[in-house]
């Protein structure tokens, strides 16, 4: 791996760790906003007709969780199931970046710090023992 590479590797890896945690975020963020449109729906719809009616026509006298679920009520089911379907997606392509990105920039033959600084002249190779003096 080049030198450019080795260096840009750590960024890359917190990069893909940031743009994980967000796609997985927002995913489920919008999975259960989702759900709870579809409970609100059920709720709507399992109401009897009539306090329905009466709802519709006193809207702007309503609390404001009535309100939603009566205009979540008007919403077609196609667009909850494709919402539902982008979140669940979210959340998978940011799980496959997520455990894919510790994978990113290692090479096979890491050596340790002090021995790339002596291979670049910067520190004399180590020839002594540690207990040993000059």
């Amino acid at each position: 791996m080049s030198r450019i590479a080795q260096q840009w590797s750590g960024i890359i890896r917190a990069a893909m760790f940031v743009l994980s945690g967000i796609l997985i975020g927002c995913g489920g963020l919008l999975y259960s906003q989702v759900r709870v449109a579809q409970v609100m729906r059920a709720e709507v719809d399992s109401t009897f007709f009539l306090f329905r009616q009466i709802g519709y026509a006193t809207f702007f006298l309503q609390p404001n969780e009535n309100q939603i679920a009566l205009a979540l009520a008007e919403v077609d089911g196609a667009y909850l199931e494709h919402s539902l379907r982008v979140g669940l997606t979210l959340c998978v392509f940011g799980g496959l970046i997520l455990f894919s990105a510790p994978f990113v920039g290692r090479s096979r033959n890491r050596r340790s710090c002090s021995d790339r600084r002596a291979s670049r002249g910067r520190l004399p190779p180590a020839t002594r023992s540690r207990g040993s003096r000059p």
